[in-house]
């Protein structure tokens, strides 16, 4: 991604999502926890510093 975007972590608990890492333009390795009740994971392309909620287009996700 170019410098003004970042790949940002978001994990859905009770059908909202939960940012839980900003990830970088060029992601490496990350420890992260889920909260209790999450279901899925996905990563979304957002602009640098991150976003509130998701708004960019999602590039990967999988449920737990």
């Amino acid at each position: 991604l170019p410098s003004s975007r970042t790949y940002q972590l978001w994990s859905i608990v009770d059908g909202r999502p939960v940012s839980e890492a900003l990830l970088g333009a060029q992601p490496g390795v990350s420890r992260f926890t889920t909260p209790p009740g999450a279901s899925l994971l996905a990563v979304t392309d957002e602009p640098a510093g991150g976003s509130a909620r998701p708004t960019g287009r999602t590039v990967a996700s999988g449920a737990l």
